[in-house]
């Protein structure tokens, strides 16, 4: 995502130029914000699944030792 940058009178070209680098670390930044919330996520849902895994796997083991007393 690339913005234009208009010169308006009076502002210094290093002004500009700093503004626009400063508005492609804010592009690069919202990408990684992006992609850390999605494999935050997929890490939450890993986690539920797991968690429920290791449940169920208690459960039976109770039960395998309810049977074997």
């Amino acid at each position: 995502m690339r913005r234009m940058v208009i010169q308006k009178p009076g502002c210094s070209i290093s002004l500009w130029g700093r503004i626009a680098s400063l508005q492609q670390q804010l592009a690069i930044l919202q990408n990684s914000r992006t992609t850390a919330l999605l494999s935050l996520r997929k890490s939450r849902e890993a986690n539920k699944k797991l968690t429920a895994d290791l449940h169920v796997a208690k459960q039976r083991l109770q039960a395998s030792k309810k049977t074997i007393q």
